[in-house]
């Protein structure tokens, strides 16, 4: 009797087991069917988007008044990555620690101003972000540091490595406005033709300067395309290759149609003492407290395609005022000089360039390294 109630109980697990293996099965197999169907609607998003790094020494904030209280502006410019396969929006920048959203411009190779724009796949573009703080957090002269989070159009962020923002005084609203000069008040029509393309140039800068990335009139001509100021420096990580300097087949040249004229101006004076007003009339306004310390950088082009780099190197020595932006562009232009022209550069030149940027307790971009690729390649050659 007993064996017959346990195999009966066995018979019955089983059969309760066989009737549960079933129905797990058919839910198992509708699962997979509802699953296959949410597949055909499901958005595929990237996950990984953006890197953004901030340029050498364009991170500051600046004191300003917000309705008559005081307040602190950052500013800062940053190199933005697209690292996704598909294009990008920053659609917002935020200041870590104190949760304050900003504004981001992006400016690409091709564009002379910042705006919102997208980022193409595996594309850097140079982004300016703006951020206000009431009441200030920090007072002068110190250094604000702080951690940004840029997001895309996807909900993606990528959070920053703790960056510091210099103080930079803002005098211009206080003290007294830089004394402008008068052409009518020029004698000598040499001198007041030199004064009237440097001032063409000053307005030039105003609108196409630091701020988007470029050089005024100055810009490089690459694949039959303008290029605000000296474009974006593109290298291949972790390559052999010399990136330092273009090869001969690449080589971009710069350009400016306000120089094109005071070269062409200067090539048609025949006499010694005329071009001598003229590189005088030049490197008497190289200066980092006139109304031209914004273009120091157009009168070393300007010099330097006159055959006078001396001249101008000489002039930026005693006049120029390290770490301010004059002296900045003034470096920076000499950098993509190397870059794009070398091979208009003698071996005294190159000496010259060396000995003046050994000196210098400021950032001097590339240099050094561009005048070694030079003389490499022409070693090799």
């Amino acid at each position: 009797m007993e064996t017959v109630i346990i195999i009966g109980v066995v018979a019955g697990v089983i059969t309760i087991l066989g009737f549960a293996t079933g129905i797990f099965r058919w839910l198992w197999r509708k699962a997979l069917d509802l699953l296959n169907y949410l597949r055909r609607f499901r958005v595929d998003v990237p996950r990984d988007t953006i890197r953004a790094v901030p340029q050498p020494h364009r991170l500051r904030w600046v004191q300003i008044n917000i309705k008559g209280a005081t307040a602190m502006r950052l500013e800062g410019w940053w190199y933005v990555t697209n690292v996704s396969d598909r294009a990008i929006q920053i659609t917002s920048v935020q200041l870590k620690r104190l949760n304050i959203l900003g504004s981001v411009a992006l400016s690409d190779d091709r564009s002379h101003t910042a705006g919102h724009r997208e980022i193409p796949p595996q594309k850097t573009y140079a982004a300016l972000t703006t951020f206000s703080i009431q009441p200030p957090k920090r007072k002068a002269p110190h250094r604000f540091r702080a951690k940004l989070a840029f997001a895309d159009q996807y909900g993606n962020k990528f959070v920053t490595q703790p960056v510091s923002f210099e103080y930079e005084s803002t005098e211009v609203r206080e003290e007294r406005k830089v004394p402008t000069e008068k052409l009518h008040t020029i004698e000598n029509e040499v001198e007041k033709a030199v004064v009237a393309v440097l001032k063409s140039e000053t307005y030039r800068y105003a609108e196409c300067g630091r701020r988007v990335g470029g050089l005024g009139s100055i810009h490089i001509i690459q694949n039959g395309k303008s290029i605000a100021g000296l474009g974006t420096e593109w290298r291949s990580a972790d390559s052999p290759d010399n990136q330092s300097i273009l090869p001969a087949s690449e080589e971009s040249p710069i350009v400016s149609d306000n120089a094109a004229t005071l070269i062409t101006m200067y090539e048609n004076l025949d006499e010694e003492d005329p071009r001598s007003v003229f590189t005088t009339a030049l490197t008497n306004r190289v200066s980092g407290t006139n109304e031209y310390a914004s273009v120091a950088y157009f009168i070393l082009y300007v010099l330097f395609k006159l055959g006078h780099l001396s001249t101008a190197i000489d002039a930026a020595i005693q006049s120029l005022t390290p770490n301010k932006h004059g002296s900045g562009d003034f470096l920076m232009l000499l950098d993509g000089l190397l870059r794009f022209e070398h091979k208009s550069f003698s071996p005294d030149d190159l000496d010259l360039v060396g000995e003046y940027v050994s000196g210098l307790k400021e950032h001097t971009f590339r240099i050094e390294e561009r005048i070694a690729a030079i003389r490499v390649r022409r070693l090799n050659s």
